[in-house]
């Protein structure tokens, strides 16, 4: 009895350690397979896959395509992807919508999500990549076997290839665009910068304390809704919580307002003097038009009396 035990579970182990390697074999293969950028996965909607391996080709629905360049033109004009959302409903566009169990390509209303996903997936600038998400497992309180979906950061992905495939926006556009959409979500702690907001104040969303580095709240106060900043962080003064930092705010935007505008003088003076000589040089273009166009004509006009003069026969 000893015996068969020890050998059913020699064999168990085995058959596991089997499992494992072949489970590494797949996964290999996949990778090696997106590192040549082959790999076939769902592509976003405006684009299809080609005949030859790995290929990623435009839609050739041309209202497709129009519908994709809508996105990032709209983005590039308002510069929010809610704002690119709402012109759509506005204007009462459809977008195109498909994926793996849809074999014909629908229109429908679209939605918030589906603007962002355009804007924020990385094949539409025609780089194919592979790991963007990373799934790992853990155990909750009940000692449950739990799975969650992280996102990786960009240098983090395992296969990155630019210019992999034609796209609708180059990689500069991109990262730019992701830029601008991380400074319209509300900032971290300690960290300055964020969508404008409502309220007259000139600084929200920019000024931090100086005492210790919290970003400042804005507040409105008095009969004319004056702005003031004040820090959320409160220090023990005489038993008692009292802000670390709270000031007025009109003195302090009339001051950066005055700043601002001082820095952009020298620049608004070198505009002022380019727009002064492209004003000129049109001013000249615009009198050489006439005086050119005088020119042939006298030439032309010369050339006809000599022709009279010499008759036919000459």
């Amino acid at each position: 009895m000893f015996n068969d035990r020890l050998v059913l579970g020699l064999k168990g182990t085995m058959s596991e350690a089997e499992l494992h390697v072949l489970r590494a074999r797949l996964l290999g293969g996949i990778r090696n397979k997106a590192a040549r950028g082959e790999l076939h996965r769902g592509l976003p909607v405006g684009l299809v896959r080609g005949d030859a391996d790995g290929e990623v080709l435009l839609h050739p629905d041309e209202s497709v395509q129009a519908a994709i360049h809508a996105v990032f033109d709209r983005f590039a004009e308002f510069g929010s992807a809610r704002r690119v959302w709402l012109w759509f409903r506005s204007q009462g566009l459809r977008f195109p919508l498909h994926s793996n169990s849809l074999v014909d390509l629908r229109w429908v209303a679209p939605t918030y999500t589906k603007i962002h996903q355009v804007l924020t997936n990385p094949f539409y600038a025609g780089v194919y990549v592979y790991g963007r998400t990373q799934q790992t497992c853990y155990l909750d309180a009940g000692g449950r076997i739990r799975k969650r979906i992280r996102q990786r950061d960009r240098e983090q992905w395992p296969v990155f290839i630019r210019d992999h495939h034609a796209g609708y926006i180059d990689w500069n556009t991109f990262e730019a665009n992701q830029k601008r959409l991380a400074q319209n979500i509300r900032p971290r702690p300690h960290q300055s910068g964020g969508a404008v907001r409502e309220g007259a104040a000139l600084l929200q969303g920019l000024a931090v304390c100086g005492h210790c580095g919290r970003r400042l709240a804005v507040h409105y106060s008095g009969r004319f809704s004056a702005p003031g900043y004040h820090c959320a962080g409160k220090n023990i003064v005489n038993g008692r919580g009292e802000y670390c930092l709270n000031i007025g705010g009109v003195q302090i935007d009339a001051a950066v307002a005055e700043a601002f505008l001082a820095a952009l003088a020298p620049a608004g003076l070198e505009a002022s003097l380019q727009a002064i000589e492209q004003f000129d040089a049109d001013q000249d273009d615009s009198r050489a038009v006439p005086s050119r166009r005088r020119a042939c004509a006298l030439q032309r006009a010369a050339r006809r009396a000599t022709l009279s003069r010499r008759g036919p026969g000459e």
